[in-house]
C-alpha cells in the first residue's frame, strides 16, 4: 500500500453532531443529493450495531473521510467513527483492500471485518463490492423487503439452499427478469430479482449453490445488484434478514500477518487527515 494512498483522491472529511435524527443532523451541514447518500451510507455501516431507528440519540457524534466524485456518480465513506450514547462506546471502521481482493471492506483499528459475510456454500451471490439495504430499511414510505448486493452486471447468482422452481420472470416491470425457489425444509422461499439473465425453468428441482442466473439491472432498478429475499412460506409478510437467518452461515475476515503493516499505515494516515481537516 503506498504511503500516498490519499494523495491522488479527493477527500473530504465532515463532523456531525446528532440533535434529532441521523438524516436531519446530516442534512444541516451538507444538502441534496450527498446529503441522503450520506446518510443512507452511514447508517447502512451502522446497522452492523445497532437499530439506525431506534438506538441513535441525541449527543451521538460522528466523524468520517469521505471520496467524491460527481463525475461519475462516486462516493466511499473511507473511515467513520461513530461515538454512540446508546452502545456507550465509540465505534470505528476503516476502508481497506488488498491486492488479493476484488473489493475492499470495511475492518476495525485491530484489523477485523466489521461487516458480515455469507459463507459460500449458502451464498446467494459471492462476488460483490457492498451491501446497499437490508430488510425493513424505509424506502419512499415502505420498508424494503431484501438484500441488495451491489454487483456487476453478469455475476453469478446461486440458489441458497436446495429447492423446487416455483416461477421465473413474474411482475418483470418491477422485478426485471427474476426467480422465485420453494425450500419446504427450511419453511421459506428465496427470491432472486433484477438479474440479467435467467438459467432454470419453473419446475426444476436445484440443488444447494446451483448456478441459477446471472446479476443484472433489469424491472425497477437504478443500478447493477442482486436483490435477494427470503420469505416465510406461511406468512407473506415475514421476510428474514439473511444474516440473522438460522440456515445461512456467517464469517468475518481478519487483516493477515502480510498486509497488517499495510493496513495500519493507511488508518494512520486516516486520523492524520482528521486531525488537521
Amino acid at each position: 500500500m503506498s504511503r500516498g494512498f490519499l494523495e491522488d483522491k479527493e477527500v473530504r472529511t465532515l463532523r456531525v453532531n446528532v440533535k434529532s435524527s441521523l438524516s436531519f443532523s446530516v442534512c444541516h451541514i451538507v444538502s441534496g443529493k450527498i446529503c441522503r447518500e450520506l446518510t443512507a451510507r452511514i447508517a447502512r455501516k451502522l446497522s452492523w450495531f445497532l437499530n439506525v431507528n431506534r438506538d441513535i440519540r441525541k449527543g451521538d457524534r460522528a466523524t468520517l473521510i469521505y471520496e467524491h466524485q460527481p463525475a461519475d456518480n462516486h462516493m466511499r465513506i473511507l473511515k467513520l467513527q461513530y461515538r454512540s450514547r446508546y452502545l456507550g462506546k465509540t465505534l470505528e471502521m476503516n476502508f481497506f483492500k488488498t491486492p488479493e481482493m476484488h473489493h475492499g471492506s470495511y475492518f476495525d483499528s485491530r484489523g477485523r471485518e466489521i461487516i458480515a459475510r455469507l459463507q459460500d456454500r449458502n451464498a446467494p451471490i459471492r462476488d460483490y463490492s457492498e451491501i446497499t439495504a437490508l430488510p425493513g430499511e424505509i424506502r419512499q414510505g415502505s420498508g424494503h423487503s431484501g438484500t441488495d448486493f451491489k454487483a456487476e452486471a453478469g455475476t453469478p447468482v446461486y440458489a441458497s439452499f436446495e429447492g423446487r422452481v416455483s416461477r421465473v420472470n413474474w411482475n418483470i416491470k418491477k422485478n426485471g427478469l427474476c426467480v422465485e425457489i420453494d425450500h419446504p425444509d427450511k419453511k421459506v422461499k428465496t427470491l432472486y430479482l433484477h438479474l440479467d439473465r435467467v438459467l432454470v425453468r419453473a419446475g426444476q428441482w436445484v440443488g444447494r449453490a446451483a448456478k441459477i442466473g446471472l446479476s443484472g439491472n433489469t424491472g425497477h432498478s437504478f443500478a447493477p445488484h442482486l436483490h435477494y429475499e427470503i420469505k416465510s412460506r406461511d406468512s407473506k409478510k415475514t421476510v428474514y434478514n439473511p444474516f440473522h437467518f438460522k440456515y445461512h452461515k456467517k464469517y468475518s475476515r481478519t487483516i493477515t500477518r502480510k498486509y497488517r503493516k499495510d493496513f495500519l499505515d493507511q488508518v494512520r494516515q486516516y486520523d492524520s487527515l482528521l486531525q488537521t481537516g
